[in-house]
């Protein structure tokens, strides 16, 4: 593993850890018990394949084909966006408006690996959730986490596109909580390699002000939401006025919070 971790230094902040991970997965043994048994041991083969990997920027949770959310662990692939802390800031906020009642009914507009949605089953068991997506593969993925993670069939999943015309007839409003962590990148942002490279573009730009998919869901809120319904946009650190300034357009109340960073990362949108 010290050959790994020497080859991954000054290419990954988290060097160490990464070679950890890799070798952990390659040996097909979680990390807890590879530094428990760490002189027991031995690399196979394909650890080396792992670390050329990383070393051309692939994210560790595409080569591992796990990532962790919130309080379970999730399938991800290249067709998915690999999920992050920021999201899980979506589930907190949900917890403590619905802490003394459950939402009925429940949807995660672009769910990707399915993370919202499995936290809001999680949370709410009693509630009915759906989750959609455009990408047929992502939905794929999606569903088989909430199998495994939820048991099958706790989470009804939707192929649909939001820029289609008519997407809405499929879906079964009003929901008393909407999930949404849409693409809300600029086409001109910089961003790292490994996720420029590797994360699927259609989940991570949204036009030149990154807000080309919000119009369009803002939009829709009116009609999907209960009227005592709330919805949760994951939003970029610089778009919370933008964002108020689009729901105040459409007649729905904004307010915005901030992630671990104190950064706008939550905006809750209700029906004025």
């Amino acid at each position: 593993m010290r050959w790994g971790r020497q080859l991954l230094h000054g290419i990954s902040d988290s060097a160490a850890l990464d070679a950890e991970l890799l070798l952990a997965h390659a040996l097909n043994i979680n990390r807890q018990a590879l530094l428990l048994g760490m002189r027991d041991f031995i690399a196979p083969e394909i650890f080396a394949a792992f670390i050329e990997r990383r070393m051309q920027d692939e994210p560790i949770a595409y080569i591992i084909g796990r990532q962790a959310f919130w309080d379970f662990e999730v399938r991800v692939t290249p067709d998915t966006l690999i999920p992050r802390a920021d999201s899980e800031v979506l589930v907190e906020i949900a917890q403590q408006i619905f802490a003394h009642h459950a939402p009925k009914n429940i949807i995660d507009l672009g769910t990707g690996s399915g993370i919202l949605a499995i936290a809001a089953k999680r949370l709410f068991p009693g509630s009915d959730v759906q989750a959609m997506d455009q990408s047929v593969a992502a939905v794929e993925i999606a569903a088989q986490n909430a199998a495994d993670i939820c048991g099958q069939g706790s989470i009804d999943f939707h192929i649909l596109n939001w820029r289609d015309g008519g997407w809405m007839s499929a879906l079964r409003p009003p929901y008393d909580l909407i999930l949404c962590n849409p693409p809300y990148v600029e086409l001109d942002a910089k961003l790292d390699k490994m996720v420029v490279d590797y994360e699927p573009a259609s989940a991570l730009f949204s036009g030149a002000d990154g807000m080309d998919d919000y119009k369009i869901l803002m939009a829709a809120v009116k009609f999907l939401l209960a009227d005592n319904g709330i919805c949760l946009f994951e939003i970029g650190h610089e778009q919370g006025d933008k964002i108020k300034k689009l729901a105040d357009f459409h007649g729905l109340k904004c307010d915005v919070k901030p992630d671990y960073a104190r950064r706008d990362r939550v905006a809750i949108v209700q029906k004025s």
